[in-house]
């Protein structure tokens, strides 16, 4: 299986502040539904209160093994290095070209 994020909880600027608690436990909720993926993918920009970064580290904090990417339109080395601290195996630059994608999968599956 392969778990896609693109907006866990995603909130007005004026209800932000009151909905930030509710919005963090929503997202662990649902990060604790992905137990079984094989890969995931998430932008490291979204909305709301829980950004790739973070769910990588939430992820990775409830014991979630499996490869995680992140999609970035900016990919400088501060955010690669950023993203591996926070437990992704990899950075992708957006647009992500089939390529790129392609050779990001065949990174972590099994060799046969």
């Amino acid at each position: 299986q392969i778990f896609l994020t693109s907006n866990l909880e995603s909130h007005s600027l004026r209800n932000h502040r009151r909905s930030h608690r509710k919005s963090l436990a929503g997202a662990v909720d649902r990060v604790e539904d992905c137990h079984d993926c094989g890969i995931v993918f998430t932008d490291i920009q979204m909305p709301g209160s829980v950004d790739g970064l973070m769910l990588s580290r939430l992820l990775r904090r409830i014991g979630l093994a499996c490869p995680i990417f992140g999609t970035s339109a900016r990919c400088d080395q501060v955010l690669r290095d950023e993203c591996t601290s926070s437990g992704m195996d990899n950075l992708l630059s957006k647009p992500v070209s089939r390529r790129a994608m392609k050779e990001a999968l065949l990174s972590v599956l099994p060799n046969e």
